[in-house]
């Protein structure tokens, strides 16, 4: 199981995974980036669901607005799946579409949002692993990934100076 957040979707829902791992990975660094990752990780999360849950009806567009739009997903656990998605939706569209890019708080917001909907999703349709019902999303988690990446980073550099002056120091042959 991985070190995400969103382990619990790696086992059946591997693409929404890899986008949601983006999102963790973005959120402190590059907020526009991990937006857009969480839209497109929501995106294809709708589709799969009107894909293989046949009580929903298929739209008659195929655009991600028609779907979440549509009565039978909006009363889907008394809208709140909905609400989440609809966050999301906003937020990825401000980032493609206006000037101001979003913040690390809007990123973070909006990945507590997608954990959310993500949540909802495996829990609802995971055939053989089920999210632990006890998690919740952790904002600080964020924060400590992106200490454990520049610390890694910080190594990393010491010891490429490290091999640099060791390889400036070579011994002179007679």
């Amino acid at each position: 199981m991985s070190a995400s957040q969103f382990g619990f979707l790696e086992a059946e829902f591997a693409t929404e995974f890899a986008m949601a791992l983006k999102v963790e990975e973005y959120a402190l660094t590059d907020p526009a980036a991990a937006v857009i990752y969480a839209r497109k990780a929501l995106e294809s999360g709708v589709k799969w669901v009107y894909q293989f849950d046949r009580s929903l009806p298929q739209p008659y567009e195929d655009k991600l607005n028609t779907y979440l739009n549509e009565p039978a997903f909006k009363a889907l656990a008394n809208g709140r799946v909905f609400d989440v998605a609809k966050k999301i939706q906003r937020a990825g569209n401000r980032a493609v579409h206006e000037s101001k890019p979003p913040s690390k708080l809007e990123a973070v917001e909006v990945a507590s949002a997608l954990f959310q909907f993500c949540f909802w999703l495996a829990h609802t349709y995971g055939r053989h692993t089920k999210p632990d019902p006890s998690i919740r999303f952790d904002p600080l988690k964020l924060q400590a990934k992106l200490a454990a990446e520049n610390s890694s980073l910080a190594q990393r550099k010491e010891l490429e100076a490290q091999v640099e002056t060791e390889a400036n120091q070579y011994i002179p042959f007679p």
